[in-house]
């Protein structure tokens, strides 16, 4: 868990990226990208981008000297058209960003999955954020990892997450906030958890909290656990097995 946070990193949490390294696969690259030369354990790398929001793509414009210097040496980039139209004409336009490295831009087909080392990739449209996102999921070795962020808890996905042993999922806001959350596009705690019940999941890692929450423990986390269980905040470098 490379960054945990949601909206702008804060001194504990920096903005999305979740690496897997043993299939040389990332989701989203955030401001916590600066950490990814030291996670680095091949030099192809196959990162997935759930929307185009500046906190989950901002990091793409860390990775220049990694790939100037060979420590990766080919990096794709999977999004839908608009996502990577984004990344290439705003994220790096020459106005702001004059060199961009030598990414493959590669378009996610709506049904298709993607081929990683050794396993799949799996998408779904996640329709509730401003401008949409996208959900995840990684099945290799015999598990499977599903990543969520960016998203109303609106039911639309429920069955594309059963069964997933670990669900990555956003709650960037604590109950009570549930307004906010309509109107930004976001989750809060006890839907999060219900999902995760719902679908079976093996265990759930919530991230991309509300950078307001200052707090280590960003908020209480009873109303999830009371619901299933095997409830945790995720945070930054946490490293996890699935």
């Amino acid at each position: 868990m490379l960054g945990s946070g949601g909206f702008h990193p804060t001194e504990t949490r920096h903005t999305a990226g979740v690496i897997v390294p043993e299939c040389g696969v990332l989701f989203d690259a955030g401001t916590s990208m600066f950490r990814l030369a030291g996670q680095i354990t091949r030099p192809e790398l196959q990162i997935f981008l759930s929307h185009a929001h500046w906190d989950h793509i901002i990091g793409l414009t860390f990775l220049l000297v990694p790939m100037l210097d060979r420590r990766l040496t080919r990096v794709r980039l999977y999004a839908g058209d608009d996502v990577l139209h984004a990344v290439r004409h705003n994220l790096f336009d020459p106005q702001t960003f004059p060199l961009m490295p030598a990414f493959e831009f590669c378009p996610l087909q709506e049904g298709a999955e993607v081929k990683v080392e050794g396993g799949v990739v799996r998408h779904q449209k996640l329709p509730s954020h401003p401008r949409g996102s996208r959900a995840f999921r990684l099945e290799a070795g015999g598990s499977s990892l599903a990543y969520v962020t960016d998203t109303a808890t609106d039911g639309t996905y429920t069955g594309f997450l059963k069964g997933t042993d670990c669900l990555i999922h956003e709650s960037n806001f604590a109950d009570g906030n549930e307004a906010l959350a309509k109107q930004t596009g976001h989750s809060c705690l006890t839907p999060v958890a219900r999902i995760a019940k719902e679908a079976k999941v093996g265990r759930l890692l919530i991230n991309h909290m509300d950078p307001s929450y200052t707090d280590p423990v960003p908020f209480d986390l009873s109303p999830a656990t009371k619901i299933f269980p095997k409830s945790e905040f995720a945070y930054d470098m946490m490293s996890f097995d699935v």
